[in-house]
């Protein structure tokens, strides 16, 4: 395998991981939002677990982004950049933030949909929002370069 084999890989490899933290870390705090709401008498032992679950997941998130920071070292010292960003990255990258675009969508209408049925707050609404305008597209950009394992064959 290639050094630009490996850069892509890892590259894959630190996205994924990034998009499972942030899916986790922010995932935590809405499961204890949506506790709350649904079944308040759970609520406080509820928020000592989602607690929990975020501080590790804010240190992952940190240690992941400090490892995207070491990736773009790795690859300015391998002078790879216009390789990995050929036209092929900046199609799916494309791909990706429409797919996010439309996910965010999606979700819209199944929070005004479920306004209907629940009192969703703000913060439920917001919340979700941000998860999928985080994980759709990352997990879309892997997905449409090969996952982590693409120049592993």
């Amino acid at each position: 395998m290639d050094d630009i084999s490996k850069l892509q890989r890892d590259r894959n490899r630190v996205i994924a991981a990034m998009g499972i933290i942030f899916l986790v870390w922010q995932g935590a705090s809405l499961a204890r939002d949506l506790v709350a709401l649904v079944h308040p008498e759970s609520a406080e032992a509820a928020a000592g677990f989602a607690d929990l679950v975020e501080a590790v997941g804010a240190i992952s998130w940190v240690l992941a982004t400090l490892a995207m920071l070491a990736l773009g070292r790795r690859v300015r010292r391998a002078e790879a950049h216009n390789v990995l960003k050929d036209e092929l990255f900046q199609h799916n990258q494309s791909r990706a933030l429409k797919f996010g675009f439309k996910a965010m969508v999606g979700l819209l209408v199944l929070l005004m949909a479920g306004e209907a049925f629940f009192d969703l707050t703000a913060g439920i609404a917001i919340r979700s929002m941000m998860i999928v305008a985080v994980i759709a597209p990352l997990g879309a950009f892997v997905v449409l370069s090969g996952g982590s394992d693409e120049a592993a064959t």
